[in-house]
């Protein structure tokens, strides 16, 4: 593997490469989940009846709220939660865009001219990425999960990503939710970069 120094060397990138590459496949990369990415961060994250929130840290948070707005239960039939918009456009892809720098340089895949939505229509509309017959490109999508008046939206998931990394470093840590899995309704807890914090 060229150009690759650590020792850790991540299928990621190999697995996802060899994919693209291969002859009519199709892919869709949907953007649905909420990832701890930067420290310090504005963001603050809850996990609410099996739902999952993203709030701002600025923000007063009413947790019953939050409650009252995740009553939709697992479906079988996995209703759509995005509406596309517009045309799908072009996408130009190298290994030099600065992404994936976990991964060796000749599997990166970078989109170097992916569109960003106006500052104004970023709680709710973003792009997805689509591979179709060798080539990439991107298209507008309107979320219809719900977003709140205090800037609290809800996603599919949340990745921990940098988060994690500094948990227990001075930080809070993480409390034991193993003890609130014995009741019958899920946990209410928080995810921060201060670590998780149970809340019922």
């Amino acid at each position: 593997i060229k150009n690759y120094p650590k020792r850790f060397q991540s299928a990621e990138g190999c697995y996802s490469h060899r994919a693209a590459m291969a002859p009519g496949i199709r892919i869709k990369m949907a953007h649905k989940q909420f990832v701890g990415l930067t420290v310090p961060s504005d963001d603050q994250i809850y996990f609410v009846n099996g739902a999952v929130w993203q709030c701002p840290k600025s923000e007063a948070v009413d947790v019953a709220l939050l409650h009252a707005h995740s009553q939709q239960p697992c479906a079988a039939n996995l209703p759509g939660v995005q509406e596309a918009l517009g045309a799908m456009l072009p996408l130009e892809v190298s290994a030099d865009g600065g992404c994936g720098n976990w991964m060796p340089v000749e599997y990166r895949m970078c989109a170097v001219n992916m569109p960003e939505p106006p500052e104004r229509e970023q709680n709710s509309v973003g792009f997805n990425t689509y591979l179709r017959d060798g080539k990439f490109f991107a298209q507008r999508f309107r979320s219809t999960l719900p977003v709140l008046d205090n800037g609290c939206k809800q996603g599919a998931f949340f990745h921990m990503q940098e988060w994690k990394k500094i948990w227990g470093y001075g930080t809070h840590g993480v409390d034991p939710l193993e003890l609130a899995l014995a009741r019958k309704a899920p946990p209410t807890f928080t995810v921060t970069t201060e670590g998780i914090t149970l809340l019922t």
